[in-house]
């Protein structure tokens, strides 16, 4: 579900939370109108209202409506953007499965790095290649560290 651009674009402010809200106080209307639709053409649907079913991120991915970017907390869609909201439902319509897109959004992630540059924290790694290997801890060197770049430590 898009989100109002030029609302969005006014963050941090009440504008920009009103928009981001107003997505999920529309799911619900959304969701009960396809799960009628559904009820009509003779199947079920099964809404994701309050809680999701699935990670929203990773089934646009897999639905083949996003990509993922650096930063894996949304996902950028070639006709959104990064402002949008996704909700899933199970039913038992048959469809045809949907294939991941390359849209080539993942593929300029690696290069722009923009949001690593401005991320407070430095929680986004600026590796050209991401990894899903954590970085190890100074502290504890069995387990992974929280801090991304820190080197592996010298005993």
């Amino acid at each position: 579900m898009e989100m109002s651009r030029a609302m969005w674009r006014t963050a941090p402010s009440n504008l920009r939370n009103a928009s981001n809200i107003s997505r999920y106080r529309l799911r619900s209307q959304v969701t009960t109108c396809t799960q009628e639709f559904l009820r009509g053409l003779g199947y079920e649907g099964l809404a994701d209202d309050p809680y999701p079913l699935t990670s929203a991120p990773g089934g646009a991915i897999f639905g083949g409506l996003a990509e993922s970017p650096r930063n894996c907390q949304f996902v950028l869609s070639p006709v959104f953007g990064s402002v949008h909201g996704f909700f899933d439902m199970i039913v038992d319509l048959p469809m045809e499965p949907t294939k991941p897109i390359d849209a080539g959004m993942n593929r300029f992630c690696h290069t722009c790095k923009k949001c690593a540059e401005t991320c407070p924290a430095s929680a986004i790694s600026f590796d050209d290649e991401p990894s899903w290997e954590p970085p190890r801890s100074s502290i504890t060197p069995k387990h992974p560290t929280l801090v991304p770049g820190q080197r592996e430590p010298e005993y």
